[in-house]
């Protein structure tokens, strides 16, 4: 039996993701930094995802699993965040995958800084198996200016995206994913969590793997070029 306190919960929404599910636990599980949970919210499916999921959860005890009513991708990102227990979040879509230093690089430097959110790289892969690196040159700190970090990140392509946020805990507290929205609803979350943050950091670090050819993913709008256009106006200031 699991002995400690979990560094990182790591909260993976699925719907139906059979043929993908697997990569993406193994990916977690192969993570250089061990100490994590990982919070699989299963939104309904119909196919073989909770058969393969419940095979994890026996092998692994750092594996939970939870199948619930079909609710969205909102509702099971904060199901997730109401059981997490770990000092820092991160959200991977069930079609996704981990680089494996992907924990390890973002606990080492929230461990010895004072930053709220970590923002990283990623591959993206289209459905030819043609990949592109999306990364910045070096690391950017940002501290007082939101509109600053929105311009900067949608012109290197980092974007909104709440699966290349590593975000303490403590930053998110009682904030929650509107369940009465769902399109563009991480892209309000993530710039709710900026605005609560006193200090941002991007690296250049490539952490994870985005798969863009999945129709069928619970997170239905992953076109960076569409969630470009998100408006900060979506986002209550009060």
């Amino acid at each position: 039996m699991q002995m400690f306190t979990p560094k990182v919960s790591v909260i993976v929404p699925t719907f139906n993701s059979a043929k993908y599910i697997s990569r993406c636990i193994e990916s977690i599980l192969d993570q250089t930094e061990s100490h994590l949970e990982i919070i699989i919210i299963d939104d309904g499916s119909t196919d073989t995802t909770c058969d393969i999921c419940k095979q994890y959860q026996v092998i692994d005890d750092r594996v939970k699993y939870y199948y619930t009513k079909n609710n969205g991708v909102s509702a099971a990102r904060n199901k997730g965040l109401n059981i997490a227990s770990g000092k820092y979040i991160l959200f991977v879509d069930s079609d996704d995958c981990l680089i494996k230093s992907c924990l390890k690089t973002c606990t080492d430097i929230m461990e010895s800084t004072d930053f709220d959110i970590i923002k990283f790289g990623y591959v993206s892969e289209n459905e030819d198996g043609n990949c592109s690196l999306i990364s910045i040159d070096e690391s950017r700190k940002f501290s007082d200016n939101i509109n600053t970090l929105l311009e900067y990140v949608d012109s290197n392509k980092y974007y909104s995206f709440v699966w290349n946020m590593f975000i303490r805990r403590d930053t998110i507290g009682e904030l929650r994913f509107d369940e009465d929205i769902n399109w563009l609803e991480d892209q309000i979350f993530s710039y709710q969590c900026y605005l609560k943050s006193k200090k941002i950091l991007l690296i250049p670090d490539v952490l994870y793997h985005y798969y863009r050819w999945n129709a069928g993913s619970l997170s239905n709008v992953k076109d960076p070029l569409v969630i470009a256009k998100a408006s900060i106006k979506a986002v209550s200031y009060t």
